[in-house]
């Protein structure tokens, strides 16, 4: 399937609920709202251990709160770190691994970061730069 869709899509796609089920326990999929998912890791990295359960949304302004499928974090924007992912607006490759390992641990941020610079997604400076602008 690829970026995000609805439950629609993913029985046009030859889905059946009990399949949307299991990607959903595992982790595969994760919900975004009442009958839209999206893929649970957009760029293809490892999800050595991150936590799948909930999708983590970052947005400029408003109160961050959580609930069942969401996290939700507030944090400034600069000039370069969205890209359109199949339609759906996400952060870089770069600023996808410094959020998870900010949000998870060292160890991930490590597994992260190898793998995007391995597959060509950033560049070493990249990461060093995001890293920076995000230590807090």
């Amino acid at each position: 399937m690829g970026g995000w869709f609805t439950r629609t899509d993913a029985m046009e796609s030859g889905y059946t609920d009990s399949e949307l089920r299991r990607r959903l326990r595992t982790g595969q999929w994760s919900r975004l709202s009442r009958d839209v998912y999206v893929e649970a890791v957009l760029y293809g990295l490892p999800t050595w251990g991150l936590d799948l359960s909930k999708v983590h949304v970052t947005k400029a302004s408003g109160r961050t709160r959580s609930d069942k499928i969401a996290e939700l974090h507030r944090s400034r924007f600069e000039s370069g770190d969205i890209a359109v992912v199949d339609g759906l607006h996400v952060v870089t490759p770069a600023r996808a691994v410094v959020e998870a390992a900010c949000t998870s641990s060292y160890e991930v941020g490590v597994v992260l970061g190898d793998a995007a610079l391995r597959e060509g997604l950033i560049s070493p400076d990249l990461l060093v730069a995001t890293a920076d602008r995000h230590r807090t």
